[in-house]
């Protein structure tokens, strides 16, 4: 009984399951064009208040600017550096 199950197993081939890795550069790809786009994003939602006459407006949006140009910068530099190790 064992050995012709054994026997039927191994006339029987299955197709070889492929798997998809990804690797930590891909990883990091995503999240630097996730940073910039985001970054890009929320500079352009803010953008409309710097026009503002009130200071409270100014300030309410000054800094949530430069922070999406410190995120989208920060994309950038990550993508830079990878770029750069692809080359070389």
């Amino acid at each position: 009984m064992f050995s012709s199950l054994l026997l039927l197993h191994n006339c029987i081939k299955l197709p070889a399951k492929t798997i998809t890795r990804f690797g930590m550069k891909s990883f990091v790809k995503f999240g630097a064009y996730a940073a910039i786009i985001l970054g890009a994003f929320g500079m352009m939602f803010c953008l409309p208040f710097l026009f503002s006459a009130r200071t409270n407006d100014l300030i309410g949006a000054g800094f949530p600017f430069v922070g999406g140009a410190i995120i989208a910068s920060g994309g950038l530099i990550a993508l830079s550096i990878l770029t750069k190790q692809d080359n070389a």
